[in-house]
């Protein structure tokens, strides 16, 4: 094998695990940030208005009633606190 070979194929190699690392690097820090996103709308988004929803009017008779209008205007204020997170949702 000559030298200019043996360059050409160091080359090739150092491009080819070049481009394999940024690869699984951005893919690694797209799936991290992802999942942060994730778990900023869990935390300020679902559970407050899990847990402002859990309790709920329900009448054995009737069934569900609903939400009171003190009920709405607290998810209301939740959703003006995180309008970027409402937005995004399924994106």
């Amino acid at each position: 094998m000559s030298d200019l070979s043996k360059i050409v194929i160091t080359a090739a190699a150092t491009l080819f695990s070049a481009i394999i690392v940024f690869s699984m690097g951005y893919f690694k820090d797209k799936k991290f940030a992802n999942s942060k996103y994730t778990e900023r709308v869990l935390i300020n988004l679902y559970i407050p208005l899990y847990k402002l929803l859990e309790i709920f009017e329900y009448d054995s008779y009737v069934g569900y009633i609903g939400i009171s209008k003190q009920q709405l205007w607290l998810v209301k204020e939740i959703i003006d606190e995180n309008p970027e997170l409402v937005g995004r949702m399924y994106k």
